[in-house]
């Protein structure tokens, strides 16, 4: 057969072959990219965030130039002005003040304290915050050591407190363990109070085995500007250690004296500014963090970190506006006294937070950003976890965490069913400086606090731009169910007449 012919008969078989070979199918079309439209805004935040950021020389100024801000201190109305005009000058609209009161103002005297017997030897104290003053020259006692906060164990121990000071014994504790879990954290407010009725002298609490050279840190243990009803300090590690082996092996008596100065009633102010919507401006996002710090630390990682974060965030998202919804910025007063410039602004809006989309905290401090906490709600999980993998996730910080954790501002917008955000860092070196004298800016990494003012940013930008649905209020017993995944929490919260 010809080369002609051959091509011929192959020609006229051609649709026989076809028939006798496999049917490719069309290739399926992508799917939807549901971000799409978020896409390049987002990456125009974190670009101007990255390339501009202002966070570290914010947070230098507000470290180095305010210091520290106790709440109802002049340095915290220092810190209240600069915030405002922070926020002016970063875009933002309608800064103002808004003030709740304090039960107690307090001023932290000089802490001495000593052992007395077996041995003499000087102790390494600071008051609690917000501690009762000891009585004018001090208090004299015998040690106790007290090695479970559980109320139910303390009742054996109780007859005998009576005119003692109290140790903690934390020996029992996992090494390295770092923060308290909100479990023990609670058993030991409770049993502050079986200590007051037993008329304990004082008490001592002393730092974990995270912290060494005897430094201290500082915390409140009342809420709302109460003053405790037992003188409460804070003791070294090494020298809470040396006392707790002492007496391992006989008595131990100490002396205790904390001269503070509490006042009566104190005025205090959150700052508050925003970005007004132009869709749909009575739906509202909000950004927060709280300004307040302890006395003896300029309160870099905490929480000067969040609000360095929050005013370059709306620095970002003023220059990529207009927003479809709201933004609003709030700098609370009062967090580390019991959350209460933010339980104060929930009560104070309780009428418009049905229109709350989201409140987005930060005060975590400037640790490597991973993602967002979304306080035990399962819906909200669902609801973020998308954007998470699409949009923070290329920048590392696509973690959604179930993790319900009280003990930050967002908590008090979980009490009233709002979704909240808190954002989640790694805390790997947070605790060397949590509430110390080594809070400072010098140990603050900038690209690390740039990435949350970032991711604080893209998420408020994408909730403020975006037509859809979020995660709805919850009613009463949806925040109640919530709230019953971490043990002992609704107990507590009904304790102390927080939750009905």
């Amino acid at each position: 057969m010809t080369t002609r012919a051959l091509l011929l008969s192959a020609l006229l078989a051609g649709p026989v072959l076809a028939d006798s070979q496999p049917t490719v199918p069309p290739p399926a079309p992508a799917p939807a990219d549901r971000f799409a439209a978020q896409r390049e805004p987002a990456a125009r935040l974190i670009g101007n965030l990255y390339a501009n950021g202002r966070a570290l020389p914010l947070l230098e100024e507000l470290s180095d130039t305010v210091g520290a801000r106790l709440t109802g201190s002049p340095g915290y109305t220092k810190g209240a002005e600069w915030v405002a005009a922070q926020l002016r000058a970063a875009g933002a609209e309608n800064v103002h003040f808004e003030p709740f009161t304090l039960e107690h103002g307090w001023q932290r005297g000089v802490a001495h304290a000593r052992m007395i017997a077996p041995v003499a030897r000087p102790l390494h104290v600071e008051s609690s915050g917000w501690s009762a003053a000891t009585p004018k020259g001090g208090v004299k006692a015998g040690l106790v050591a007290l090695s479970d906060p559980d109320p139910a164990a303390m009742k054996a121990l109780i007859p005998s407190l009576k005119g003692k000071i109290v140790i903690f014994d934390r020996r029992g504790e996992p090494s390295g363990k770092g923060r308290r879990s909100p479990k023990v954290f609670i058993m030991i407010i409770a049993a502050m109070a079986s200590l007051r009725d037993a008329g304990v002298a004082g008490v001592l609490m002393p730092m974990g085995e995270e912290n060494y050279d005897n430094t201290i840190a500082t915390g409140a243990m009342e809420f709302g500007g109460k003053t405790t009803a037992i003188p409460i300090a804070s003791i070294g590690h090494e020298d809470g250690q040396m006392l707790l082996r002492a007496l391992d092996h006989g008595p131990v008596t100490v002396e205790l004296e904390l001269p503070n100065v509490i006042s009566g009633p104190v005025h205090v102010q959150n700052v508050v500014g925003e970005l007004k919507g132009s869709e749909r401006p009575d739906e509202w996002i909000l950004l927060g963090a709280h300004l307040d710090s302890w006395d003896f630390a300029t309160g870099s990682q905490d929480n000067g970190a969040g609000v360095a974060q929050v005013i370059d965030a709306a620095r970002a998202l003023a220059a990529s506006g207009p927003h479809k919804r709201t933004i609003r910025f709030a700098l609370w007063a009062g967090e580390e006294e019991g959350l209460n410039g933010s339980r104060a602004y929930t009560v104070a809006h309780e009428a418009e937070l049905g229109k709350c989309v989201a409140l987005l905290n930060t005060d975590n401090g400037a640790g490597h950003v991973k993602g967002w906490k979304v306080e035990g709600r399962k819906d909200l999980k669902k609801a973020l976890a998308p954007f998470a993998k699409a949009i923070l996730a290329p920048i590392g910080a696509g973690e959604v965490d179930m993790t319900l954790s009280p003990d930050t501002d967002h908590f008090p917008f979980v009490l009233a069913g709002v979704p909240a955000l808190d954002l989640l860092v790694d805390e790997g070196n947070y605790m060397q400086v949590h509430h110390k004298s080594s809070d400072t800016v010098d140990r603050v990494e900038a690209h690390a606090l740039e990435s949350g003012a970032a991711v604080v940013a893209v998420t408020a930008g994408w909730l403020a731009s975006t037509a859809e649905p979020f995660a709805p209020r919850l009613d009463h017993a949806g925040i109640e169910e919530v709230l019953k995944g971490e043990e002992g929490l609704l107990d507590f919260l009904k304790a102390r007449g927080i939750w009905k």
